[in-house]
């Protein structure tokens, strides 16, 4: 069977879009993990394995904690989220703190983009493989059925 995919500019566009979400979290990796970094040195916290919202979420639990959701805090353990509140004030020359707030919010968006856009994404492509098979299913036909009149004039029989 006969599968394909019809790429077109909606297509395109939003895949733009995912590699757009992806440039800008690759973008604050850096920062990030530094932060990172500082966890260990300064309070003991192995970030090691966390992904980059995990991250951000700990320094803004450190640095904004009036904005902390419970959902924020559920994140991590007790114990890291304890050590978080206690020791925020001994990273004050080490972590610009506006700096983070900013690449919370952006990492917040793009995860909330990339989502959205994945799901708009796998329908594009549905719709163009359905159109694609519809079109060679339409094309077969017509193969089969030119064929046919040309066998019978020859005299043959297509089952």
């Amino acid at each position: 069977m006969l599968f394909c995919t019809q790429v077109n500019e909606d297509i395109v566009v939003t895949a733009c879009v995912l590699l757009y979400s992806e440039y800008n979290e690759k973008k604050n990796s850096t920062p990030l993990r530094l932060a990172g970094d500082h966890l260990k040195d300064v309070s003991s916290i192995n970030s090691e394995g966390w992904d980059l919202m995990k991250l951000a979420t700990a320094l803004k639990i450190m640095y904004y904690p009036e904005e902390t959701t419970i959902a924020d805090k559920e994140m991590f353990t007790g114990d890291e989220l304890s050590t978080l509140e206690m020791d925020a004030h001994k990273y004050g020359d080490k972590i610009v703190k506006g700096i983070f707030r900013d690449v919370y919010n952006e990492i917040v968006q793009m995860r909330e983009l990339r989502t959205v856009t994945q799901k708009i994404l796998g329908s594009l492509v549905k719709e163009a493989k359905e159109a694609c098979k519809a079109e060679h299913s339409e094309a077969h036909c017509n193969i089969l059925k030119w064929c046919a009149a040309k066998s019978s004039l020859v005299g043959l029989r297509l089952v």
